[in-house]
């Protein structure tokens, strides 16, 4: 039953910050500085995903994996507040979506590491997501470039 609720979890996490990214306020944008967003989305964003990794496959603990990726997810509003509040775009919106498509990905391997006991199918389940982020990278830039 764990199972269940902790991709559960992690679906409504990932839900709720694709709902808060998109209808971020012009206010919030406009109140926090760009500094400090950028600042703390690149310390929360992977100090998240790399305390998931550790909670997931090094100790096996349910709750810190879910705490981590809860982490991994604000660090990821802190670094698209600003954008998403200046208002969103077309190609805002694809690069929005595939960065989603991404934080899918990560959270499938995260959620993986956490079943996976072998260290050899962690690392396939690794070496796929940098497969993945390289598709998704050159497709996005192959479809910027059909642009101009």
């Amino acid at each position: 039953m764990i199972h269940i609720i902790i991709v559960a979890l992690v679906f409504a996490f990932a839900l709720v910050a694709w709902n808060l990214v998109h209808f971020a306020p012009r206010s919030v944008a406009m109140f926090i500085p760009d500094r400090i967003c950028f600042i703390f989305g690149l310390v929360l964003l992977p100090l998240g995903a790399f305390s998931a990794l550790a909670a997931g496959y090094g100790q096996q603990d349910a709750e810190g994996l879910i705490g981590s990726i809860v982490i991994a997810f604000v660090g990821l509003w802190f670094l698209l507040v600003k954008p998403a509040g200046s208002g969103i775009t077309g190609e805002m919106e694809q690069l929005i979506r595939r960065i989603f498509v991404m934080m899918a990905l990560l959270m499938a391997v995260l959620i993986a590491t956490f079943y996976l006991g072998e260290s050899r199918l962690v690392a396939v389940a690794n070496l796929m997501l940098v497969a993945a982020g390289f598709w998704l990278t050159t497709s996005y830039l192959r479809d910027v470039d059909r642009g101009r």
